[in-house]
């Protein structure tokens, strides 16, 4: 399994998800962010997805309404209810591309969803600096 690297936040909103093949016109997928961060995400599709693989992530959020387009690789994959070939797959996807805009979405995600004692915390926001230099 992939070891996890930095803080993940489970959205309190669904952040849904298309993807797409990076290379020829292979078929659209959508699902759901179970769970973000900084360096990457959970997916949950039905869409069958390659390990070591590069896609097209369309990832929209809500309140406020944004959409990003991210590059992603898919570093692991579990399959979930309904067996191979007829269900849900979780699939870790770690972010290529992620622009500075993406990349300040999700430090205002973490940062609302940290406890009130931990949002002004040196240690909770280090992880989620936005570096200055793009």
């Amino acid at each position: 399994m992939h070891q996890r690297m930095t803080p993940r936040i489970v959205p309190p909103q669904p952040i849904t998800v298309s993807v797409k093949e990076t290379v020829g016109p292979g078929a659209t997928g959508y699902g759901v962010l179970a769970d973000i961060s900084k360096r990457g995400g959970c997916v949950r599709t039905d869409k069958e997805l390659e390990l070591a693989v590069v896609y097209e992530f369309h990832i929209s959020f809500s309140n406020p309404p944004e959409v990003h387009d991210v590059l992603g690789e898919v570093v692991w994959a579990q399959e979930e209810a309904g067996g191979p070939g007829g269900g849900v797959r979780r699939y870790g996807i770690e972010w290529i591309d992620a622009d500075r805009g993406f990349r300040s979405r999700l430090r205002d995600l973490a940062s609302r969803a940290a406890p009130p004692d931990e949002r002004e915390s040196s240690v909770f926001e280090k992880p989620w600096t936005v570096p200055e230099d793009d």
